[in-house]
Parts: structure tokens; C-alpha cells; sequence
């Protein structure tokens, strides 16, 4: 059985009071992504958007957002709520509080890459998710990462990479690329539905976590649609073995 992350990013804008670096998306079955595919290819078509589901610009309302009413985007928001609800899908998320670290360490030349924190975390967790699907299925699992990136940053390919080289924290680099068998870079022209549901993760669930009450003024309107959304988003998140969404689904140093 085939499993595949989807992972997307928000980065920290400490001046715009975004304090958190997040790495966040989902995991679903080979059977399951195409089925999850099919559901939003249906939802943009009932909700008129063509092309990628930009989800900044939506929190914007800019280009086709700027063109639908109050109704039309609640409904798009509880569509696309219940599609999450309704996925066998299953949540993973690293955040770290970026501007507590720039604080303690002045100079940015000491900082390795923002993403290898996370994504340590991540293919930890992962591999964890891979592992207890070992134990409940027959036949071989086998885990493919799949990340969003605007640019195909190549320093960020090779320190992807040397996480599943060198292995992580706990995890060694033979217990990872025993299920883990690839990560792919696709840029969001690529037009993915999985990445375009992945998109809103890293954001909400900062948000869920840091200001749940807290919109601007062109989304205040959609307040309970949004937390509605952030909640399902939260309860799909991985536990691990033993119940711990601390440690696992979603996971935050601070």
C-alpha cells in the first residue's frame, strides 16, 4: 500500500505579527487521493474556479475571489470544510516559533535552511504513521513526500534529502527509507488539487492555534465557516500509538 504527504508552507513575517514558521499537509492512501482528486475537481467546477486555489488569495479576496459575494464564499468554505471532514486524510504539522530563535541568535548566517526543523519533524512522523500502517496491513508500505514549492529552491532539495541521508532525531536513516521512499518538489503551476487542499493547513492551524478569534475585516464575515474549517483540519491530526497530538499531528516548539 502506497501512502502519499502533501506539504505546504507558511513562512514566519515577524513584522506582519506572523511570529511562526509552519510546515503542514496531509497523508492519504494511493485509492483515497484518487478519490479525495476526483472531490475537488468537482468542488472548483461547482464553485466556478478554474485553474489553482490560491487560499492567500482568498484570506485577500483577490482575482476570482474578489468577483464572488458573501454566499458564494460560504458555501465554497463549507464545501470545502466537509470534503476534509468526509477524506480518509490524516494531518501532520511542525511549527517553531522563528522570531523567539532570530531573538536569541542575531546573525542569520548561523541559521541552517527554516524548513529542516520541521521537516525533521515531519518525516519523523511520518515514518511513525508508515510504520503502525505496517502493522494493520498486509503486503509493503511504502510513503511518498510530495512538497509545494513556488521555486524549485535546489539548497532546499539537498537538505530535504540529507534528512532522509542522515535520519533524524530518532528515527535512523535505514528505519526511514524503510517506508519512505521519495520526496518530489512540484511547483504550484503544476495546478495539484492535492496541493491546492494542502495549501490552507500551515496557515489555519497557526491560526487555530495562536489567534482562533481573531480575522481582519474582509473575513470577519466568514468567521464560523473558517474556524469550523481549522477545527476539522485540527481533528484530522496524526496521534501516534498513544493518543499524544502534541507530539505527533501537530507539533509546535516554542
Amino acid at each position: 500500500m502506497k501512502y502519499y504527504l502533501y506539504i505546504d508552507e507558511m513562512l514566519e513575517n515577524i513584522h506582519g505579527n506572523i511570529d511562526y514558521f509552519s510546515l503542514a499537509g496531509f497523508a492519504i492512501s494511493e485509492v483515497e487521493k484518487d478519490v479525495l482528486d476526483a472531490t475537488m475537481t468537482r468542488l472548483k467546477s461547482q464553485h466556478n474556479i478554474n485553474g489553482i486555489l490560491h487560499w492567500t488569495d482568498l484570506r485577500r479576496s483577490k482575482n476570482i475571489w474578489a468577483t464572488k459575494n458573501e454566499n458564494e464564499i460560504k458555501s465554497f468554505l463549507k464545501d470545502f470544510t466537509s470534503m476534509i471532514q468526509n477524506a480518509d486524510l490524516t494531518v501532520f504539522a511542525s511549527l517553531y516559533n522563528a522570531k523567539l530563535m532570530k531573538n536569541n541568535v542575531k546573525s542569520k548566517k548561523w541559521f541552517t535552511h527554516s524548513h529542516v526543523y520541521s521537516m525533521k519533524k515531519i518525516i519523523e512522523n511520518f515514518f511513525i504513521f508508515l510504520n503502525m500502517k505496517n502493522a494493520t496491513t498486509s503486503g509493503e508500505v511504502e510513503g511518498h513526500i510530495i512538497v509545494e514549492s513556488s521555486t524549485i529552491d535546489e539548497e532546499l532539495k539537498k537538505l530535504f534529502h540529507s534528512v532522509m541521508i542522515f535520519g533524524t532525531d530518532f528515527i535512523s536513516q535505514q528505519g526511514l527509507t524503510k517506508f519512505i521512499k521519495n520526496i518530489e518538489f512540484i511547483p504550484k503551476s503544476s495546478n495539484n488539487n492535492l496541493l491546492q487542499i494542502a495549501d490552507p493547513m500551515p496557515s489555519e492551524l497557526h491560526r487555530f492555534i495562536k489567534s482562533n478569534n481573531r480575522f481582519s475585516a474582509n473575513l470577519n464575515p466568514y468567521k464560523i465557516e473558517i474556524q469550523n474549517l481549522r477545527t476539522a483540519i485540527n481533528n484530522k491530526a496524526f496521534t501516534g500509538y498513544d493518543n499524544r497530538p502534541d507530539l505527533f499531528g501537530v507539533y509546535i516548539m516554542e
